[in-house]
């Protein structure tokens, strides 16, 4: 069969499929070779890079007004005081041969603070130790004599009674004796024999009972000499201690834990029991004085809570604390009565000599409205705050109450539940869009998000503002829309709360976030006016585009923000 083609056929149809194939073979090679980091138009659109704060809206830090129990308080100037003040005194006499403390430097309880030469009181001690020795020699000596002589006497006792015994027994035959001569039964002789033997028990009696005396003369004397070596004894022995503990007075101890607040001798001086080395403070607790006008002191009881501060300005955390004592007698060139509080130190924060801000609670009202001090201002010889509403600052005069001096009560003026701006409200002026944001004691935190982009587009006319510093930076593109070369782009800086210097300037840089390490033309930056700069953007290729806008004063950077741009394929 011959197939034939109609002239429609060549002229429109087949035409029309080569395009089509044309088209999916060039969709098909993008596809295959595009960079697959590049975002396509649509998601884009919906990516926000902005961390700006909304444009001309001025970042202020706010609290809402609510009813609290707020105290009224007074504030002073106080002085820390040691709890103790120690003067060091050496006990003994000696050349000064070490000081290990400083001025300043942290002690603690029996920590050595001083040495004095030790020589001539180490060679007393030798002295006293060998006293000692010979005096406990000769108790021994005594108390062996002693132990003795009372054996000897035990011996010479028991010897008596054997005498005694003996003389009893030849007293009884004698007498037996006597009468048996009478009667003519024994002969002379005999009697005589046992008349001797009696005269023989009796002076052995009389021997023993001398010798037993004597010896108990012996043991006497033997044992007054016990004492009497007892007694130097114990005095050699007290004067050895005596010795030993002078010897340890050439150490100076610490007697309490504490701060040494002056140090009054160097090496090398005599020191005496009347010359003062150094001082120790003890500083925990320490005293918190304050001298509290006659006024204030009627409504300052002991127990009246305190709260203190390490510096002026009542920084941090303050230490509590109660009146502990209060000094009746007024000091009269001031007219002013001291207040003292005991405050723990462990970590020794305050010391001696320092000076702290004291604040006495004096009298308490409960369910009142309260604003934060931070909120309140002096504006023409009245009290005032800032209140925002309905995203605008509106300056409100207010009557305030007691104070505690974080919080003060509100009598006229606000109602709970308003809001009050507490920081950033310097430059306002009436009617000034503000946005909350977060504060740190450096400034702001972070900056609240806008309800627009930072991107330049058709649905914003091409036009971005934003905060840089204390400055609004409006971007224009000129040449709408956004073309493949060169692209006119209009940059001003105006004042949001202060004025602009002379020397600001900036510098614009660009790249596509999808290809960072690709090289592309540069911005090109030409002053047009005052403030006012005209920027030559030529984006080489669709696709996403990032300008980075430096201010710079002085030519120092001083902020940097984005701008993106979307070039179409």
């Amino acid at each position: 069969m011959q197939l034939r083609f109609s002239r429609f056929t060549i002229k429109y149809l087949l035409p029309a499929i080569g395009l089509i194939v044309l088209y999916v073979a060039v969709q098909l090679f993008v596809h295959a070779f595009r960079n697959p980091n590049r975002m396509d138009f649509v998601k884009s659109l919906t990516m926000d890079m902005s961390v700006q704060v909304p444009p001309g809206a001025m970042p202020v830090e706010t609290e809402a007004v609510r009813r609290d129990t707020v105290g009224d308080v007074v504030t002073y100037t106080g002085l820390a005081d040691a709890y103790n003040d120690v003067a060091i005194y050496p006990r003994v006499q000696g050349w000064v041969v070490a000081l290990p403390v400083y001025s300043g430097d942290r002690v603690k309880k029996g920590q050595i603070l001083a040495r004095l030469d030790s020589v001539e009181l180490s060679s007393r001690l030798q002295e006293a130790r060998s006293a000692n020795e010979a005096a406990e020699n000769s108790y021994l000596a005594a108390k062996k004599s002693r132990d003795e002589s009372l054996e000897h006497k035990k011996h010479f006792s028991s010897a008596i009674a054997e005498a005694k015994a003996s003389v009893e027994y030849w007293e009884r035959e004698i007498k037996r004796e006597e009468a048996l001569l009478k009667q003519q039964v024994i002969y002379q002789e005999e009697y005589d024999r046992e008349l001797a033997q009696y005269e023989a028990a009796k002076s052995k009696y009389a021997q023993a009972l001398s010798q037993c005396h004597a010896a108990g003369m012996a043991a006497e004397a033997a044992e007054y000499r016990l004492k009497e070596s007892k007694s130097l004894l114990t005095k050699a022995s007290a004067g050895a201690l005596t010795q030993n503990i002078i010897r340890d007075y050439t150490q100076v101890v610490a007697p309490v834990n504490g701060v040494v607040t002056d140090r009054k001798l160097d090496l090398g001086i005599l020191a005496k029991p009347e010359t003062e080395l150094m001082r120790v403070a003890q500083i925990d607790p320490i005293r918190i004085q304050a001298s509290v006008a006659l006024s204030d002191i009627q409504d300052i009881n002991i127990g009246t809570p305190v709260k203190i501060w390490t510096d002026k300005h009542k920084l941090g955390q303050p230490i509590l604390a109660k009146v502990t004592s209060i000094f009746k007698q007024a000091e009269l060139p001031t007219r002013t009565v001291v207040a003292e509080a005991l405050v723990p130190n462990l970590q020794g924060r305050i010391l001696p000599g320092e000076f702290v801000t004291v604040e006495f609670q004096q009298r308490q009202k409960q369910g009142v409205l309260v604003v934060s001090n931070k909120a309140i201002i002096d504006k023409d010889q009245q009290r005032a705050v800032w209140v925002v509403e309905n995203g605008k600052a509106h300056l409100r005069y207010v009557t305030t109450g007691i104070t505690d001096g974080a919080r003060t009560e509100i009598r006229k003026g606000l109602v709970s539940g308003d809001v009050v701006i507490t920081r950033g409200q310097t430059y306002l002026h009436d009617e000034d869009p503000v946005a909350s944001a977060a504060f740190t004691a450096d400034g702001v935190a972070e900056l609240p998000k806008p309800p627009n982009t930072n991107r330049l587009e058709q649905a914003n006319n091409y036009t971005v503002k934003q905060t840089l510093q204390h400055y609004l930076l409006t971007t224009r593109l000129s040449t709408t829309p956004l073309i493949q070369g060169v692209n006119k782009l209009d940059m001003e800086l105006s004042k949001i709360h202060e004025d602009l210097p002379d020397n600001l300037s900036l510098e614009v840089k660009s790249h596509m976030p999808s290809m960072p390490k690709m090289t592309v033309p540069q911005p090109v930056v030409s002053i047009s006016g005052k403030n006012s700069f005209a920027v030559k953007f030529e984006p080489t290729m669709p696709g996403l585009w990032q300008l980075t806008i430096t201010l710079s004063q002085n030519r120092k950077a001083i902020a940097t923000t984005e701008i993106f741009l979307e070039l179409a394929e």
